[in-house]
């Protein structure tokens, strides 16, 4: 048999409104800043194999990162992130490998969601094979989102 992997999931929103984040003693979704994310994921770090860190973030209908979201990444990625998925753009962006056994899907697209505009029914289902030293390879599978559900291009 094989180790099992330990992995540690977490996740940010860079998106509004700000009565969606976490406050004292009020629960919500965790703020993407730079400093949070680096200090979390060293700690996740400390205590499993990997860890991917999972963004809502970016601007709608545009798949090429901006600089915030770079930014954000790098905050990941230089802390001991070994995957950075990103969505809210509702467009497929690019996958990039920007350090050795590193990956980043800027935007994933929709998934489940209405898509009824050219550029937002393009979309895919990525495929991430990990081993204890990161990423060994990966595969994004295309897919439309027809009316609501997402189906398998050939």
């Amino acid at each position: 048999m094989v180790d099992p992997l330990r992995i540690a999931f977490l996740g940010y929103s860079q998106v509004p409104p700000e009565s969606f984040f976490a406050a004292e003693g009020r629960p919500g979704t965790a703020a993407a800043g730079e400093a949070q994310i680096a200090a979390d994921v060293a700690a996740a770090r400390r205590r499993v194999d990997l860890v991917v860190v999972w963004f809502h973030w970016g601007l709608e209908l545009q798949a090429e990162p901006t600089g915030s979201q770079r930014r954000l990444a790098e905050a990941a990625l230089n802390a001991g992130a070994t995957v950075v998925l990103g969505a809210h753009p509702h467009v497929l962006g690019p996958v990039t490998e920007p350090v050795p056994r590193r990956l980043v899907a800027w935007t994933l697209g929709n998934f489940i969601f209405p898509s009824f505009r050219d550029e937002t029914v393009r979309t895919a289902i990525l495929t991430v094979r990990l081993d204890a030293r990161g990423v060994r390879g990966w595969d994004l599978h295309p897919a439309r989102i027809e009316g609501f559900r997402p189906v398998a291009r050939p």
